[in-house]
């Protein structure tokens, strides 16, 4: 891997998502590109939640809301690349102040990753995570997407989650290459009414995953598809979840429901997103 891009909201950056991806650059040794997002309409005018969050940074709040932004903006951008440079990982960083969408979306057609703060453009008040705008960014990406997590500590465990569709043998494949690293690391396979795919087929993909990876676990749900899934995933600390193409796939129906149980809503942990 050569080139990752973080997302992230500038006024309120998460300490668990950054933390996650100083782990994958240091895993790969990729160069790390940085989009901070600074404005959209919900943050014009004058907007309390900025005060609090500049007084929290130990910004005096006595300022405008535009000022006290560019001062969040640029004090996080500078305590981001000061953790880069300790970390020793190179990154360039660039303020995204209108159109995030058309900008991430032509930057994924020449990056390998997307690190996707799935919060981009919250405000206090919107509940929906993610937000409208990160979901246009899973769906719309050219690479693949890793919906970051609000805390991270290790990776002890890559979730495949299989239904024999081409988008879910293609995201396994891309995190496969894309992380080799992780080769030795469990691995959990869930396989959702397997007797849908065809036996030779499940034994071409047994044999792919056994040539790829060292310590293979299977677990077949059948039945209530969407409770048993959720309910395997939900269990899962320190690991990555994959699932296929981002609204095309049997499993990523289920995270772009409106539903209080979709597994971005309610898992704590990584979900890495293929896209053919």
């Amino acid at each position: 891997m050569n080139r990752i891009l973080y997302v992230a909201n500038a006024l309120k950056p998460n300490a668990g998502r950054l933390e996650f991806t100083l782990y994958i650059c240091r895993l790969t040794g990729a160069g790390l590109k940085a989009v901070f997002y600074t404005d959209n309409e919900a943050y014009s005018g004058e907007v309390p939640w900025v005060k609090d969050v500049a007084r929290h940074a130990g910004i005096p709040a006595n300022e405008d809301t535009g000022t006290l932004k560019a001062a969040l903006c640029d004090r996080h951008i500078h305590e981001f690349k000061t953790t880069c440079g300790q970390e020793g990982i190179l990154c360039t960083v660039h303020k995204a102040t209108e159109n995030l969408r058309d900008e991430v979306l032509l930057e994924s057609r020449y990056t390998d990753l997307i690190l996707l703060d799935i919060a981009v453009a919250y405000t206090p008040g919107n509940i929906s995570i993610p937000t409208p705008l990160a979901e246009e960014i899973l769906r719309s990406a050219e690479c693949p997407v890793i919906a970051l997590p609000e805390t991270f500590s290790k990776i002890d465990e890559v979730v495949i989650t299989y239904d024999g569709k081409i988008s879910s043998m293609y995201a396994i494949k891309q995190f496969t290459y894309l992380f080799p690293a992780l080769r030795d690391v469990r691995v959990s396979v869930i396989s959702v009414n397997p007797e849908i795919v065809a036996a030779d087929e499940r034994y071409k993909f047994l044999e792919w995953m056994h040539d790829s990876y060292s310590n293979i676990n299977f677990f077949a749900v059948e039945g209530d598809e969407r409770r048993g899934l959720l309910e395997i995933l939900l269990q899962r600390k320190d690991a990555i979840i994959l699932m296929g193409a981002y609204g095309r796939s049997r499993f990523s129906t289920y995270i772009h429901s409106s539903h209080a149980d979709n597994v971005l809503k309610m898992t704590s942990q990584p979900v890495f997103i293929g896209h053919p």
